[in-house]
């Protein structure tokens, strides 16, 4: 079956196609049983006394060694991706009009809580960090092999907002891109925005009324209570919230640097799944 779609690579799933394979890369294995080849056939003819029980063993070695080469040439040549990759890869393709022709949304409490707060989260950003009056930006961009649509595009920077559920996931006191996802990802939207600098900033905002009702029920439920009390609804909305907090650990900023040799390497990676997607 031959599909409509050319495979690009979102840049929130670079980090997932990117992903090495626990095994070594069949061209390396070939490479070392080439190199385990010369090495033993140096060794034999350095033998000064070819009649030793040593030597007869070395040569059979040899024999051996060299009769699996054709296979593990023929092996090296294979697609090597990881499973993370496949999954991502098969993922794509059952989206696919000639396929099942739908995606499947991955949603959660965490998930609608960012989408929820995600406008507060950006005018909370721009103002701490003196962005200006800044909008979501909706423009989905492509290339070649690369498909994104960034949260914010600034005139120097790529900015991406992302909202912790609560203390317990906010980045408070870490120094890097917490998730290397997150690193691939700010690259691979430098490269379709054509920007030098990526942000990625967390914000820790108040949930919202119905996140902070759904929960209070939870744990209504959860104690054996008949019905929501005015405290324990209380109580949960306290823990849920943090604009009471300084707006000092409420936001968190990671930097990161264009690096154009990172995509290289994303080109053949999805050059390598388009020609697995073929032989599929």
């Amino acid at each position: 079956m031959q599909l409509s779609n050319i495979f690009l690579a979102r840049c929130s799933a670079i980090g997932k196609i990117m992903s090495e394979p626990k095994e070594k890369h069949p061209k390396l294995v070939h490479q070392d049983h080439l190199l385990s080849i010369a090495e033993l056939e140096s060794k034999i003819e350095a033998t000064k006394n070819k009649e030793t029980v040593t030597y007869a063993k070395q040569v059979n070695k040899l024999v051996d060694l060299k009769s699996k080469t054709d296979l593990l040439k023929l092996s090296s040549e294979k697609i090597h991706l990881s499973k993370t990759c496949l999954d991502h890869v098969y993922s794509w393709i059952k989206e696919q009009p000639e396929f099942y022709g739908k995606s499947v949304n991955f949603k959660s409490k965490y998930t609608d809580k960012g989408n929820i707060c995600e406008d507060d989260s950006i005018k909370l950003a721009a103002r701490y960090y003196g962005w200006g009056n800044v909008e979501k930006n909706t423009v989905r961009m492509y290339n070649d092999f690369l498909t994104g649509e960034a949260d914010i595009v600034l005139q120097e920077s790529i900015e991406d907002i992302k909202n912790s559920w609560s203390q317990a996931t906010f980045p408070l006191f870490s120094t890097d891109i917490p998730i290397d996802g997150y690193g691939w990802q700010g690259q691979g939207y430098m490269e379709l925005y054509d920007k030098n600098k990526f942000g990625l900033v967390y914000t820790l905002m108040d949930a919202p009324e119905n996140l902070i009702m759904r929960e209070a029920q939870n744990k209504q439920r959860e104690l054996g209570l008949e019905d929501l009390e005015a405290d324990l609804y209380d109580e949960v909305a306290l823990s849920m919230s943090y604009s009471h907090y300084p707006i000092e650990l409420r936001i968190k900023r990671f930097g990161l640097d264009r690096d154009k040799s990172c995509m290289d390497a994303v080109k053949y990676r999805v050059d390598d799944i388009r020609k697995l997607i073929d032989q599929l």
